[in-house]
């Protein structure tokens, strides 16, 4: 994906970036740019890796393979100390309707 016309530079970057639980490749190859400003949706069918694709980002999940940057000049995001700055701007819906 390609960050939107008018958004700002670059605030998260994911690429080639792969997660696996056990033999089951939840992650395949994914490349992600998203600028200061924008707003994004991530949508599917359950199981297709929306959730992991989120932990991931915040840091809950290790990637095995790629990498993740944050802002600019690029960082290695998960040793960035300035990655919690940009994690208050990530959010995360249940994956359960309301009862």
């Amino acid at each position: 994906m390609r960050a939107s016309a008018g958004c700002g530079a670059p605030i998260i970057e994911m690429n080639a970036v792969s997660k696996w639980f056990g033999e089951f490749q939840v992650l395949t190859d994914i490349d992600l740019t998203v600028a200061a400003g924008e707003r994004i949706v991530i949508c599917g069918p359950s199981g297709s890796g929306k959730s992991t694709l989120i932990r991931c980002i915040n840091r809950l999940e290790p990637v095995q393979r790629g990498r993740i940057v944050e802002q600019a000049p690029p960082s290695q995001f998960f040793d960035n100390p300035q990655h919690d700055k940009t994690r208050q701007f990530l959010g995360q819906l249940p994956n359960h309707p309301a009862q």
